[in-house]
Order: structure tokens, then C-alpha cells, then sequence
């Protein structure tokens, strides 16, 4: 996020939400900042992360983050001094990406007071801050902050409560609307849309991040002169100032996803399309970032459970693979039995080896490795055991494999859901990784009780329901988001008629389509429905991703299989490519309410 991005947010929030009314606060993590606000126009929900790889600021539309049970101190100081308040000010501190939110509000005594809650948007050096306001309207007294910066770890600017508001250090760098083509020239050398002049740009010019130092760089390629490339930043400056002409855009990668943004077109961009506000394409990009980060801690314990399990499958395969080998040569082993019983007569007593007529080969000799301390008949009939029990091997091995590899394919659904869970969905994963013994309870969580009956009666929390969204014609699409849901949603929730859809031959979610009356299902509900099943799939970065789909009642589940892995019949295949943009639409419509309907 560069300055341009948030002058452009600025301006957007400026017209919507001053005078809005802060009805709530949470903080769902450690740098992660919730304020739900009310306007004119209804209810919003406002972000602020001052997370070390994406800091950010934006409105947020899906689901709210679910938040610890008990607040940590900064939440409880931000709704002490805040909730109920009025947001009289949003402003941005020059182009740094510092981002000021004034609030009024009243104490305790009904005395009004004002307080600037300070987004610094600085990469690792992020940091939410709630200050008193000065009678000159700029933070002064630090009440309190996300992060805590005592002299330890900066020399230079310590943030404690009760220490006055310093600014961040300035960086002296050239304003984008008026910058000197004379100092820019000798900065850009090389290619001209390159890495170096991208990093020389904004080094030197306030405002700037890698999207749009490149932007810069691409629309003044044809000159390549430090005189044009001034006076396209002037212009991509004109446009973030000027409301009327603000046209935020998405960058997409050669899959649709969305990977960066701007307050203006993306000429640069591999492909592009327009947001309708400056917040909904942060969101857009940051959605997708947010996923693959993992940086939940649980999420992190739970991918290194499942990592560790496969990685001990896979040795066990191994192993497997190389007793498979041995086993298969029951067969030789009987031979060289049989070949003794009918020579060994002719054999010395104490000889280490033996080499006798084929049964097979004409005038060929087969040479037997022999234990001489035993008798040829002895060594026959060492030979004959091993070979039964390397023959009666073969199933059990086979039997093992076969486990294995359904483990394995198991542990590959559960690393698919870690990938796109939730907060809420994380505990509801690890329940299931205990209950199939992949993961062992920590022990602060046994109940702790004198009394067996009160510790028996203790009930686990509600798991959280499979997803529920819409498609475009109005159909109710239903997504499991791990085994345990997959196993409730296709065994006990699904109907006869409903359609069940999964990625074939790949770990991923199971999605149902309620048909309720059994009608034909419209070509764009089918879409919608494998659009989902291809994104919460292992197969989510690919194109024409292959979804299989049949009724419900043709959907059934082995005995002793794992949670999630069924089996299916009167299928057909979808083939599509889980575009982020489509995607977001139809995650953007989640319903919260799904009720269980068994068959």
C-alpha cells in the first residue's frame, strides 16, 4: 500500500464516512483493528492492519474476523475512549502512508474530548496508535498502542502510553506533482521499466510503491526521458487529487486473481479490471494475500501436524514399496525349495552353495545360496517358509498400502482446508485431527474435575455449519470446508436430488446444490456451484479445472473410510477455470444460516 493508494482512500472516506458514529470495536488480532461504523448510508465495517506484510486500511464486506473471547488491552482502550464517539476527520499525513481518524466523543463525566487514532501503514514498522489531540488538531499525548516501542528497540522514536506523539522520521523526498526531471535523470539507468529504476523512483518521489513507480515507468517508456516520466507522475498525481477522476483498478495475474492495485488504470498490468471504490480493490487483493499467509498460529500448528503425518506415510510407503519387492520373489524361493528336494542328495554336507538344473532352462544351472549348517532337506524347507510367508505378505502388504495411500489422500484434504479456513474453522479442524488420531489434545484442555460425572457432561463447542451462498439464479450453494462438514453435508444434509459436486481426483471441499423440488438445474447455478468446488480445491490455481457432479443419491461412503473420501457413480465433469473475480462474487453473497435436513 503507497501513499497515492491511501490519498485515494482519504478522499473516498472524507464524502462517506465523517460524521459517522463508532458502534463497535474489535480486534480479531495482535495488529488487526475492527470499527464498525454507522452513516448515512447504513452500517460499515472499517479495517485498519498494521500487519508487518500487509499493512492496510480498507472497508470490509465479508464475514467479520471472528475476535478472542476476552479483548486484549489496546481493544479495551480504543472502546473506553471511542465507541459511541463521532468521526470528525480523516486525513492523510502529507503522502506517507499515515493515515489520521479523529474522533470526538464524550467521557465519563459527559465531558467531550477528542483523539486521533493513528494508522501508520509502513510495512514491519506498522503500527495502530491512539493519541490525545492537541488544540492544534494533531496528536500529542500516546494513550495507547498496538505495538509497544520502547528505547530497547528504537533509538529513535519510542511509542509507550503517556510519551508525547512523534511524527515518523521525514524522508525528504520530491512531491509526484512537481518533481525535477533534472535530479530524477541520473537515478534511471538500465532498463527503463526495470527492477532498478522502479526501487530509484520511490526512493526519490514521495507516494510511490512498486505498482506505481511501474505504472510510471510503462506510460513514459516511448520517451524514456526523465521530463516525460515527470510529467506522468504529475498527472497519475492529478487524477488520485481529483475526485471526479479517481479510477481505482485491479491488477489480475494470467488467472484472474487479483495481485495489486491503484487508484488509477493499470496499463502495465498483465490484465485489469475497474473497482468501484479504492476500498473494494484493496479488499480484492488483500482477500487473496490473506489466504495463502497462514499466519494464524493455529493454522500453523495444524499444517506442521499434517505435514509431519504425511511425511511419516510416505516413509511408511516407502517401506511398503520395498517389502512389496521382497514379497514377490515367493515365488523363486519355492523354486529353489523344490529344487533341492529333488538334488539334494547329491549335495556335501556344510556347502555354501549350490548350483543345480533348471526346471525351466534346459542345460541351465540355477545357484541357491545355502546355510551350511544345515541339511539340503533343512534348507528346503527354510526356503519353503519363506516363501509362504512372503506370499501370505503380499495381501497384507496390499491392505497397508491401500491405507496408507487413503491416509495420505485424507491428510491432503485437511492441508486443502487449512489453505482457505477461517478463524472459525481452525478448532473445528483440529477437533476432527484428534478424533482420527493425527494430533493429540494438549493437556490444559482435559476438563479438570473432581467430580467424573460434572467432567463427562462437559460438551464440546458447536461446530461450525458447512458455508452457505447463492447462485445467480437464487440457488442455495452449500460448501464443506473440512471432512467433518463434507461427511454432513453429503451423508445427512443432502437430498435424493440435490446435486453434489467435487474437483475430480483432488483434495478439495464437497459442494451441494439444494433442490429442494427436484427441478433441472439452470447451466449457471452448474457454473457457480464448480466454480466454488474448483477454488476450494487443491486445484484452485489451475485452469479448466475438472468438477464432477451427480445426484445425491448416487453419492455413498465406504465402511471404515476416512471423514470426507466417498464414492460416486452416474457422475458427469465440468470444466472450469476459478477466476478470483467470479469467485469473489459469489463469496461476497455468503449467507450465515444453514439448517441440517437429513434425508
Amino acid at each position: 500500500m503507497d501513499g497515492l493508494t491511501l490519498r485515494a482512500l482519504v478522499l473516498e472516506w472524507q464524502e462517506r464516512l465523517i460524521g459517522s458514529r463508532i458502534e463497535k470495536i474489535h480486534q480479531p488480532s495482535e495488529r488487526d483493528i475492527l470499527l464498525t461504523l454507522r452513516h448515512r448510508h447504513g452500517t460499515e465495517r472499517l479495517l485498519l492492519s498494521a500487519h508487518r506484510e500487509f499493512a492496510r486500511a480498507h472497508l470490509q464486506t465479508g464475514p467479520r474476523p471472528a475476535s478472542p473471547a476476552e479483548p486484549p488491552r489496546f481493544c479495551n482502550q480504543l472502546r473506553r475512549h471511542l465507541e459511541s464517539g463521532r468521526l470528525v476527520g480523516v486525513e492523510q499525513d502529507g503522502l506517507d502512508r499515515v493515515l489520521l481518524l479523529t474522533v470526538d466523543s464524550l467521557d465519563d463525566l459527559g465531558d467531550l474530548n477528542r483523539y486521533t487514532l493513528v494508522a501508520e501503514l509502513m510495512g514491519k514498522h506498522s503500527n495502530l496508535i491512539l493519541c490525545k489531540t492537541g488544540t492544534d488538531g494533531r496528536p500529542r499525548e500516546i494513550v495507547d498502542a498496538a505495538v509497544h516501542v520502547p528505547q530497547t528497540v528504537s533509538r529513535v522514536r519510542q511509542v509507550l502510553p503517556g510519551l508525547t506523539f512523534a511524527r515518523p522520521p521525514a524522508q525528504n523526498k520530491m512531491s509526484p506533482k512537481n518533481c525535477s526531471a533534472a535530479e530524477l535523470a541520473p537515478l534511471l539507468s538500465g532498463e527503463w521499466t526495470g527492477k532498478r529504476n522502479q526501487l530509484a523512483l520511490m526512493k526519490t518521489v514521495s507516494g510511490l510503491g512498486p505498482t506505481s513507480a511501474r505504472e510510471a515507468l510503462w506510460r513514459s517508456r516511448d520517451e524514456q526521458s526523465a521530463q516525460k516520466l515527470c510529467h506522468v507522475l504529475s498527472e497519475l498525481a492529478h487524477r488520485v487529487d481529483t475526485l471526479q477522476e479517481l479510477q481505482p483498478h485491479v491488477g489480475l495475474d494470467s488467472l484472474g486473481r487479483p495481485t495489486e492495485y491503484a487508484p488509477f488504470p493499470l496499463l502495465s498490468a498483465v490484465a485489469t479490471r475497474s473497482a468501484e471504490s479504492m476500498s473494494f480493490a484493496l479488499e480484492a487483493v488483500h482477500m487473496t494475500a490473506y489466504q495463502s499467509s497462514l499466519e494464524n498460529g493455529l493454522a500453523r500448528e495444524l499444517q506442521q501436524v499434517v505435514r509431519t503425518a504425511k511425511d511419516r506415510l510416505r516413509g511408511k510407503l516407502a517401506k511398503i514399496e520395498e517389502l512389496e519387492t521382497a514379497s514377490a520373489e515367493h515365488e523363486r524361493l519355492r523354486m529353489y525349495g523344490e529344487l533341492l528336494l529333488a538334488y539334494g542328495y547329491s549335495l556335501e554336507k556344510g556347502a555354501t552353495e549350490a548350483n543345480l538344473p533348471s526346471f525351466e532352462e534346459d542345460g541351465g544351472l540355477v545357484s541357491i545360496p545355502l546355510d551350511p549348517a544345515l541339511t539340503a532337506m533343512e534348507n528346503a524347507q527354510r526356503f519353503f517358509r519363506q516363501s509362504a510367508k512372503r506370499k501370505r505378505s503380499i495381501a497384507i502388504l496390499a491392505a497397508e498400502r491401500a491405507s496408507s495411500e487413503r491416509d495420505l489422500f485424507y491428510l491432503d484434504n485437511v492441508e486443502e482446508h487449512l489453505l482457505s479456513a477461517n478463524p472459525e474453522h481452525l478448532e473445528s479442524i483440529r477437533e476432527e485431527l484428534i478424533a482420527e488420531g493425527f494430533h493429540k489434545r494438549p493437556t490444559q484442555q482435559t476438563p479438570k474435575s473432581k467430580n467424573k460425572s460434572a467432567a463427562k457432561s462437559h460438551k464440546k463447542p458447536s461446530l461450525p455449519q458447512p458455508d452457505s451462498y447463492t447462485s445467480r439464479d437464487g440457488f442455495t450453494l452449500l460448501v464443506g470446508r473440512n471432512n467433518y462438514q463434507n461427511d454432513r453435508l453429503t451423508l445427512r444434509m443432502a437430498k435424493p436430488h440435490d446435486i453434489w459436486m467435487h474437483a475430480k481426483d483432488t483434495a478439495g471441499s464437497h459442494v451441494l446444490i439444494r433442490n429442494d423440488n427436484g427441478t433441472e438445474i439452470p447451466a449457471t447455478t452448474l457454473e457457480d456451484a464448480a466454480l466454488l468446488a474448483a477454488y476450494f480445491s487443491r486445484a484452485r490455481d489451475s485452469s479448466q479445472v475438472a468438477v464432477d457432479y451427480t445426484e445425491a443419491r448416487h453419492v455413498w461412503k465406504q465402511n471404515g473410510a476416512r471423514p470426507g473420501h466417498v464414492l460416486y457413480d452416474h457422475q458427469h465433469t465440468l470444466f472450469i477455470t476459478p477466476h478470483r473475480e467470479a469467485v469473489f462474487a459469489l463469496l461476497n453473497g455468503r449467507s450465515s444460516d444453514v439448517s441440517e435436513q437429513p434425508n
